[in-house]
Parts: structure tokens; sequence; C-alpha cells
């Protein structure tokens, strides 16, 4: 690292040269070799081979062609990740793997009871040496993908109790009917792909596939492995004609608040308000959620218009804008749990929203 370090300064000085990118493209080339045995060895930790794949991916064109792809400051930031992961790995510590097998040991045993809240802190200090932070950050994401916890932004891990394993999906599954019969998602057309799906549902990919199965077993939708999952050309239940965008905004406005900061900047920490909200299992205020609830509606009737006009063909990108105004007009949940996680929906559809509007906002 220093070595590298030491041989792009002159980057600063002299800009982007074909002598500087032919210098990353052999640094990058003594390295990568490792870094794609790091990723051999991830195998068992979906998060981990994630991880190595993105680094591997960001200086693959480096050793490939320098000549052709990224800035020389983005190859060298990517090179310099690429050089701190590889750092890491080599430190004493229990691998992911470890880290991983044992909160699953802990969780079944009864030591991490359900609903306790922990920290990746706290984890990483039970092993001599002490853990990665990082290490025990990707173990659980791996084990949040399989619904056993929920991860915080700020590193909080809380374990799911046994009753969320079974009506969090049942809780999806009834919300996503609620789509389709809305005309979000309309008979015949497929659904977003799993990955994606869960982060519009806020949720891990487990329970949002156990919902799926749900679906598919009371003939709302079909789902084979390796297939895309369809809503039925024929319903259980009635469902309406898919609604124009621009005839959902009269609605959004009258639920709108008026005066809200709509500010790119603004819209984006409302959202994120929702999502701390839920994955901390913080209860607001009922008035803060209903303020929150009402800024982000009126962030969906001003985005809306913006990103219908940029993608007036896009099928899926509709989609996504009918999902939006559908979520900030449903019946609120009568839980409060039900209407955080509800909330949580709508900021991360708002954010969606936001980053198809792009520069229009």
């Amino acid at each position: 690292m220093r070595e590298f370090e030491t041989m792009i300064q002159p980057c600063a000085v002299y800009g982007d040269t074909p002598e500087y990118r032919s210098l990353i493209s052999q640094f990058v080339t003594r390295w990568l070799p490792l870094a794609e045995k790091r990723l051999c060895e991830a195998d068992g930790s979906p998060a981990d081979q994630a991880r190595w794949q993105g680094i591997i991916a960001g200086v693959q064109g480096a050793a490939d062609d320098a000549t052709v792809g990224p800035s020389i400051g983005t190859l060298a930031r990517n090179t310099w990740s690429l050089l701190d992961a590889l750092a890491c790995a080599a430190l004493p510590g229990p691998s992911i793997q470890e880290i991983a097998g044992q909160m699953r040991r802990s969780i079944a045993d009864g030591t991490y009871v359900p609903g306790i809240l922990l920290t990746a802190r706290r984890i990483a200090t039970e092993y001599r040496p002490t853990a990665s932070i990082l290490h025990v950050r990707l173990a659980a994401s791996d084990l949040e993908a399989e619904g056993l916890i929920t991860l915080s932004p700020s590193d909080h891990i809380r374990v799911v109790t046994r009753q969320e394993t079974t009506d969090r999906p049942e809780r999806i599954a009834a919300w996503l009917s609620v789509l389709i019969q809305s005309g979000v998602y309309t008979p015949g057309s497929r659904l977003p792909a799993l990955p994606k799906l869960a982060r519009a549902l806020v949720s891990p990919t487990s329970f949002v596939s156990g919902a799926l199965g749900l679906l598919h077993d009371t003939g709302v939708v079909t789902r084979h492995r390796g297939m895309p999952t369809t809503v039925r050309p024929t319903l259980p239940f009635g469902a309406v004609t898919p609604p124009d965008v621009h005839s959902l905004l009269p609605m959004l406005w009258n639920v709108a608040l008026p005066d809200v900061d709509l500010s790119h900047t603004g819209i984006r920490e409302t959202c994120h308000r929702t999502y701390t909200w839920w994955r901390s299992r913080l209860a607001p205020h009922p008035d803060s959620l209903d303020h929150t609830l009402r800024a982000l509606a009126a962030a969906a009737e001003y985005l809306l218009p913006l990103v219908a006009q940029r993608h007036p063909d896009n099928v899926e990108v509709h989609a996504t804008l009918r999902r939006t105004a559908v979520t900030a007009l449903a019946v609120r949940p009568p839980t409060s749990e039900g209407r955080i996680w509800r909330a949580a929906c709508l900021g991360a559809a708002v954010l969606e929203v936001l980053h198809l509007a792009g520069d229009a906002v």
C-alpha cells in the first residue's frame, strides 16, 4: 500500500497519462490473483462473495486494458480498495463463516434470545483475537438474508422472534396481494427479481421468498426455480385496471403535507428516517409518524410526474410509480409495527423514485 501510494502521487501533478495507467494496470495484475483466491475462499458467505466480486470488478478493467474504462482517479481508488481488502483479510481472527456459524448456534441454543439487541462491536469482542468489525457485519448480512436477524445501518443486530418468522411472510404476502389488486402488478406481468423486491419491501429475502411461496400456493403468482415470478392471468380476487399515474396525483395532493422540503437532500432524509425507525424497531410518536407519511406523500406527488415524463414508455418504471402512490394512499395497518413497516416501504419507494428523477429534482 505504501508502494502504491508513492507510485500514484505524481498523478496529482501530471494527470491522466498512459504511463500512469500502465503502472496501475501492472500493479493490479500483480494482486488480482490473490483477490480471486479470496473470492473462492468466501464460498459459504454470499455477502462476502458479493463484496469480493464488486472489488474485483472495480479493477478488472485496469488489468485487461488500462487505456479504457473509468478515470485514473477512480482506478486509483478501486485499486486502493483492493489492497485494503487484502490487508484486512490477512489479519488474524475468525473468518466470516466461523462468525456466522457461531451466531447461528447462539441463536439456536438461546444464548441470543429472540428480540435481543446486539452490536457488531460486542460480538467482535467475544473472540480472541478480536474479530474484524467488517467480518461481523458481513456475517450478520448473511444471517439477515436467512431471516434470523435484522441489521440496522448503525450496526445494531436484533434477533427476530419466532412469531416474526411466520407473521412477516404472511404480512408481506397480504401487502403484495393489495398491490396486485390495486393494479400495480397486472395479471400476467413479472414481479421484480427477489433482491429488488426485498429492498422495496425492506425485508430479508428469506421472508419475501416465503411470502411468494404463500402466494404461489393460493394461486396468486406462478413461481418456479430459475424462472421469474409472474402474476397469474386469472386471480382468486378482483384487480383494477392499472391506474394512470396522473390520475393518482389529486389523491396524493389531498393527503400531502404542505410546505415540505422537496430538495434532493430533504427527501432523502425523510426516507431514511422511516428506514431507521423500522430497522432499529423505534416507535415514533403517532404525530411524528403521521407528519412523515404526509411529507412522503408530498414528495411522491412532486416526483411522480417528473419521472413519468422522463420514462414515458417504461413499464417497470410506471409499476414503481404506481406502487409509490398506492403505498402512500393505502389504509394504514392496525398495529404500530405494521404502520412503521409500511412507512419504511413508502420511504423505500420514494427513494427509488427520487433516483429515477435524477437531475430533474
